[in-house]
């Protein structure tokens, strides 16, 4: 039986066989080298493009000097910091492999990190230099170098260099590139994936994979990264969606990228309003602030023309919240388009163009080059084009863009394939016209007495109760009945009254809008906030174990 495949809508595209580096600075929009690419939103450090430049020249010759060599796998451990495109030009400059890890892991899981990934070096920032000198040990890295000038009074004593004593006195030289005939089978980057439902794998991303995802993000534009976009970034740095949006893409196309260090939703505003922000990259719970926090409305927006929204489904109440509100706010409509991805396709699959608003509820069509389908996890055979719109399936992807696989980890390779085709583990429907609607993970359904019942639906459900903030559902297992049962997380708004009373109303008001199968038979809990990773996406783990632990408490209906 033939599988059944969906393309892009745009033509195929003539990838640019080149180095990730070269490819970068190749400058074919002749950007000015005063041209400002990069503001600090905090230290207010403004890098030029020509700046960018000569100091990745300098950097490179000086991790050469340090030893540096062909292939050496370089950890970055670090926040968004202005200059972290810098470090990771000047690794690549080396010919090594950037491995970002997120500065937010425990020694322990940076020692294990370091250790898979087989790390030579780690630049680390100096609030997190001691995290990275105690996990060194029985590594095989050789050098731990420090990121920033800050004065580290310990420094000194553990031989610890910052990368900028490395570029000084260096003489701008040639960078080091990769043959054409090697970008393909040769690593740019070395990311951990989310792990939000089982550990985290390191994904290899060769030069061509990193290359192709620029040029596909640009074929279908949803962001614009010409000379007068201005963005204001905080998504992380060591996600790949943060490399290509916060890192290349700016230098590429020569826009303007202001990088904050973490989120917060004051100084985002602020920021926004300051440098009059044309376009934004956010995700869900970033979404849900925008649309009806009150402190939104105390900051003018109306620079905006287009925000894209990825990392997790956005529910469609959130939307239409955000679109009135910026439409009452400043009688023009801002875009809020959506996308899809992973680490795994470096990162995007597909995103809503534009100039089709009418999908905007959607996660879009797949970029050029690219084919999708639709696996029933039951049947392992495609779902029926006639069904693909109301009948979910397994997301399977190939494309140029695609890993080759999990780095030093063949199993997990093995079981990430299919014939060619990535299993992505994420659960959609697609319409007619190709445009993607991400449901859930596959790992995360809940099955209720021999019927499946999707997250996702049932926290947009939630999400229409005036009294609910956020919400998220998870299934628990119920031994009197013998089955999993959907359980919930909410937070509730600001002045809904008392707790016991209010989710006792959105439970009984919830149960009456849905299904028999899809009612919430687990215990309804009310919480201060939802556990997110950095990127936006709900850690139903963490989620599973904590109304695990409070629903063994006989009889308790809600908890803060």
């Amino acid at each position: 039986m033939s599988s059944i495949e969906y393309s892009s809508p745009s033509p195929d595209l003539q990838f640019v066989q080149s180095d990730l580096l070269a490819y970068i600075f190749s400058n074919p929009h002749n950007i000015p080298s005063d041209k400002v690419v990069y503001i600090d939103a905090l230290s207010k450090e403004k890098i030029t493009f020509g700046e960018v430049v000569r100091r990745t020249q300098c950097l490179a010759a000086g991790l050469r000097a340090v030893g540096v060599n062909d292939s050496d796998v370089v950890v970055i451990y670090s926040p968004n910091t202005v200059e972290y495109p810098i470090y990771c030009f000047g690794i690549l400059g080396c010919r090594a492999v950037v491995a970002p890890f997120s500065p937010t892991l425990t020694i322990e899981e940076l020692r294990t990190h370091a250790l898979t990934t087989g790390a030579k070096y780690v630049i680390a920032h100096s609030s997190l230099l001691e995290n990275a000198r105690e996990a060194m040990p029985g590594t095989l890295v050789k050098k731990l170098i420090q990121a920033d000038d800050a004065q580290q009074p310990s420094r000194g004593l553990l031989d610890v260099p910052t990368l900028a004593e490395l570029a000084k006195g260096q003489v701008a030289q040639q960078l080091l590139h990769i043959s054409p005939r090697e970008v393909a089978s040769r690593n740019a980057f070395l990311c951990l994936s989310s792990g939000t439902t089982g550990p985290s794998k390191v994904v290899q991303l060769s030069h061509q994979n990193v290359t192709t995802n620029m040029q596909q993000y640009m074929a279908i534009p949803t962001l614009e990264f010409s000379p007068s976009a201005i963005y204001v970034a905080f998504i992380p740095n060591y996600h790949i969606a943060g490399i290509i949006i916060n890192v290349l893409l700016p230098v590429f196309g020569g826009a303007l990228m202001v990088m904050m260090p973490h989120f917060e939703l004051e100084k985002y505003l602020w920021l926004l309003q300051h440098h009059k922000a044309t376009t934004i990259s956010i995700i869900p719970p970033v979404a849900l602030l925008l649309s009806r926090s009150p402190l939104a409305e105390k900051y003018d927006l109306g620079s905006l023309q287009r925000t894209f929204c990825t990392a997790a489904p956005l529910p469609k109440e959130v939307k239409a919240d955000f679109d009135a509100r910026m439409k009452k706010l400043y009688g023009k409509d801002i875009l809020l388009l959506q996308g899809y991805g992973s680490t795994e396709t470096s990162p995007l699959v597909a995103q809503v163009p534009y100039w089709r608003q009418d999908k905007s509820h959607t996660c879009g069509c797949s970029v050029p080059n690219m084919s999708m389908r639709l696996i029933d996890p039951l049947t392992g055979r495609d779902v029926p084009k006639n069904a693909s719109a109301r009948m979910p399936g397994e997301i399977w992807v190939r494309g140029p863009n695609v890993m080759s696989g999990s780095y030093r980890n063949a199993d997990a390779t093995e079981a990430a394939f299919e014939n060619g085709w990535y299993k992505t583990g994420d659960l959609a429907v697609i319409d007619s016209d190709g445009y993607l609607t991400i449901m859930d993970r596959i790992k995360e359904l809940i099955k209720y007495k021999g019927l499946q019942v999707v997250p996702s639906e049932l926290e947009n459900k939630i999400l229409q109760h005036p009294n609910v903030q956020d919400a998220t559902v998870v299934g628990v297992w119920k031994d009197a009945e013998a089955t999993e049962v959907p359980a919930a997380f909410v937070v509730l708004q600001t002045g809904s009254g008392p707790v016991l009373e209010t989710v006792g109303k959105v439970k009984a008001w919830f149960d009456r809008e849905v299904a028999n199968h899809q009612k919430l038979r687990g215990v309804v809990f009310a919480v201060e906030a939802i556990p997110k990773s950095a990127s936006g996406k709900i850690l139903r783990r963490q989620v599973k174990e904590m109304v695990q632990a409070r629903a063994r408490s006989k009889g308790l209906k809600a908890m803060i």
